[in-house]
């Protein structure tokens, strides 16, 4: 008992410091003014890092809500199709940074914006819920005696039912599951580092184009694949410009002026024996 009472004292400790930390190094110096001016900042937000994210929440939506919402829905979608992975980021610390863009972007368009698309697969089609003409046809051999009054209502209520849209059915309803999931993962893939792992994409695109549909269906399988495969290049060895090529220049330079150095050394001295030479004679 007495290690769980330190254990919290120890977390209640360090409250503040976690607050301080968020506070100076992740929020911009305007966020930071419109947070201290929050009513309730000295009372319960100071030194407390939970409130503190609440409170940044808060006041970001409050800035979306005074934008044109076409304009705050653009602006999310481009952060989330021109999210890059960062060189030394690994792919699972990377996913988390996706989801959250994804998340933001899903708060603003939900999370549907692929059922269109599913709607028109052909597979989608296929399992429609289709209106039983035999079965109506039957209740009402049971319930009306009439043959023309029978004929006509068949008729009125099978013209009636193609005004509604049927109830979809499980499988219909697992393919636009499906098709969020691939849609995702696949935006996801593509911002991943193309120096690490463009083969791999290339390689999934090719075998797709013969038939063979290789592509990971969740974001959790995709981690899976870019964690087994081995880099194409290390993006941070990738080759710089050789100083040791530029040295070796100015050395040839160097020596190519020491030769011709010496070259003059040997013939100023050559003339000068044969003149010492021809003053002795």
């Amino acid at each position: 008992m007495s290690a769980h009472v330190k254990q919290e004292q120890h977390l209640h400790s360090n409250l503040p410091k976690a607050f301080a930390y968020s506070m100076n190094d992740y929020c911009t110096d305007s966020l930071k003014t419109r947070l201290i001016a929050l009513p309730d900042y000295e009372s319960t937000i100071r030194d407390d890092p939970r409130a503190l994210l609440t409170a940044i929440k808060t006041c970001v939506h409050e800035n979306a809500h005074t934008q044109y919402p076409p304009i705050t829905v653009s602006t999310q979608w481009d952060r989330l199709l021109k999210l890059k992975q960062a060189e030394d980021e690994d792919p699972p610390s990377y996913t988390k940074c996706f989801e959250q863009q994804l998340k933001t972007v899903k708060g603003y368009i939900g999370s549907t914006f692929t059922d269109g698309f599913a709607e028109q697969m052909p597979e989608y089609k296929a399992h429609a819920h289709k209106h039983d003409a035999g079965k109506i046809a039957t209740l009402l051999d049971t319930h009306v005696a009439d043959v023309d009054a029978r004929k006509a209502l068949a008729d009125d209520l099978i013209d009636l039912l193609s005004h509604y849209k049927p109830k979809e059915t499980k499988t219909q309803l697992d393919l636009k599951a499906q098709a969020r999931s691939e849609f995702k993962t696949y935006l996801f893939l593509r911002s991943v580092s193309k120096a690490k792992y463009g083969s791999l994409l290339t390689t999934l695109q090719t075998q797709y184009s013969l038939g063979k549909e290789q592509y990971p269906d969740t974001i959790h399988k995709a981690v899976d694949i870019l964690s087994q495969h081995r880099w194409d290049q290390n993006p941070s060895n990738q080759r710089k410009p050789n100083s040791n090529s530029c040295n070796s220049n100015s050395n040839h330079r160097s020596l190519g002026n020491d030769n011709r150095n010496l070259r003059w050394d040997f013939l100023r001295k050559r003339k000068s024996r044969n003149f010492l030479s021809s003053s002795r004679k």
